[in-house]
């Protein structure tokens, strides 16, 4: 650290070149985490920017924003759908209420797993599409997801 003697008797310090390294190794961290709680949160891209898929790049974002909202929403109807039809079968519900859980985990960690990157920070490691990206890959597993829930809608267990 390098240190100057400010005005009125006060101590400035001023971070050395590895000081301002790790700084901004905290701050893309702190900014990373700060946009996944606002997502998780349930804060939508959309809400700052609109989707228009003939726009620029954070518009795009918002439509890829835009695209997991439904695949889930699509995803939780015919879930909710199957647990409605075989209310009576508590034990079918309980392991379908695991699996449902394990599959969330399974998305989150898969997603992870396709983008790893140092510190977490998949911006730094795939660039300013990460977002984009990182929602394609979350939406094309829901939608499979969904599939297999509206197949066993259908089917119904064991089919």
């Amino acid at each position: 650290m390098l240190s100057s003697t400010a005005g009125f008797g006060q101590q400035r310090t001023y971070p050395n070149v590895e000081g301002m390294r790790g700084l901004m190794k905290k701050f893309a961290l702190g900014a990373s985490i700060l946009l996944g709680m606002l997502i998780s949160s349930g804060v939508s891209a959309s809400r700052i920017l609109t989707c228009d898929r003939t726009s620029s790049q954070p518009n795009l974002g918002a439509c890829s924003y835009d695209d997991l909202v439904a695949a889930e929403n699509e995803m939780d109807s015919v879930y909710r759908s199957v647990v409605a039809k075989y209310a009576s079968n508590s034990l079918f519900l309980e392991r379908l209420a695991h699996a449902q859980k394990s599959w969330l985990t399974f998305r989150e960690d898969d997603w992870k797993a396709q983008f790893a990157c140092p510190e977490f920070n998949t911006q730094l490691c795939w660039g300013a599409k990460a977002f984009i990206y990182v929602n394609e890959r979350r939406t094309k597993l829901t939608k499979e997801r969904e599939q297999s829930l509206r197949s066993l809608l259908e089917n119904g267990p064991g089919r």
